[in-house]
């Protein structure tokens, strides 16, 4: 799959922590490929997030494809809030800590409902 390489910390880049990955920049960047494997769709449905297609669903990180990017995801965010907002490399931690807690019950929540990997 051929993406511009900053939407996949497009967000953190934003300083939002999340699982969701945008495929358009409107900034531009270099495209790459990507395995597909790295990403899924999911739509919202009685407030929780369905599997869904790419036709009707958000584009989201995998399990795969957030463990290959996790590291660059927290120095987007990192580089993204520090200092502003009087925020502190502390502050940073507990946010990331935060995310990480709630990307592995988001992965949970899929494998339970039998979408390990959801396309």
């Amino acid at each position: 799959m051929k993406m511009v390489q900053e939407c996949l910390v497009g967000l953190a880049n934003e300083g939002r922590l999340t699982l969701q990955v945008p495929l358009v920049s409107f900034t531009g960047g270099t495209e790459i490929e990507v395995p597909e494997e790295w990403f899924t769709y999911l739509d919202s449905k009685n407030g929780k997030l369905v599997p869904s297609d790419a036709s009707h669903g958000f584009t989201f990180f995998t399990e795969e494809g957030f463990e290959q990017n996790k590291d660059a995801i927290k120095s987007a965010f990192t580089t993204a809030i520090l200092g502003k907002y009087n925020t502190t490399q502390e502050d940073i931690d507990q946010h990331w800590q935060s995310f990480l807690t709630y990307a592995q019950q988001h992965f949970s929540d899929l494998k339970h409902l039998g979408y390990a990997t959801p396309r």
